[in-house]
């Protein structure tokens, strides 16, 4: 960043164990104002170019023709893209599909819905436990007892 900016010069200090400190990287404030100001203009200029080039005059690009050979192998970027969908995506999206249709579907997909039957067919028959009858509730009570009794014993 240019000092004018008041910020700190990282590439210098980063530089600074190769060249025990010997070279400083300062430059005048002046300089520095016109390296922005010719970054402008030149930006400036390149606008103006391409905005004069493609809409004022309405230049549209020419006609593809017949390409062979080398040419050929350079428009269409060494087949990197072709090359890559063959190699990488196609073999990704036929490994995840599987995955999709028989890990989500075949598996996953049957025990999370069979937890909620299994929940479903448990809570209808214990739900027939819980009829308001006090007594019932004391005897329950009572044989958890004597189960955790038995189990302490044998343990």
């Amino acid at each position: 960043m240019p000092e004018i900016f008041h910020m700190p010069h990282y590439f210098s200090e980063f530089l600074k164990p190769i060249t025990n400190g010997g070279i400083t990287l300062e430059s005048s404030h002046s300089f520095e104002y016109v390296l922005i100001g010719v970054s402008i203009l030149a930006l400036l200029i390149i606008i103006f170019a391409t905005k004069n080039y493609y809409i004022s005059k309405a230049t549209m690009p020419e006609e593809e023709k017949e390409l062979t050979g080398f040419s050929k192998l350079v428009y269409n970027k060494y087949y990197v893209d072709e090359i890559y969908v063959a190699c990488i995506t196609k073999p990704l999206d036929a490994i995840s599909l599987f995955f999709y249709k028989v890990v989500e579907i075949g598996v996953i997909d049957k025990i999370v819905n069979g937890v909620g039957v299994a929940l479903n067919l448990l809570s209808s028959h214990l739900r027939k436990l819980q009829a308001g009858n006090v007594g019932y509730y004391v005897f329950g009570m009572v044989i958890g007892i004597i189960f955790l009794l038995l189990l302490t014993m044998i343990v």
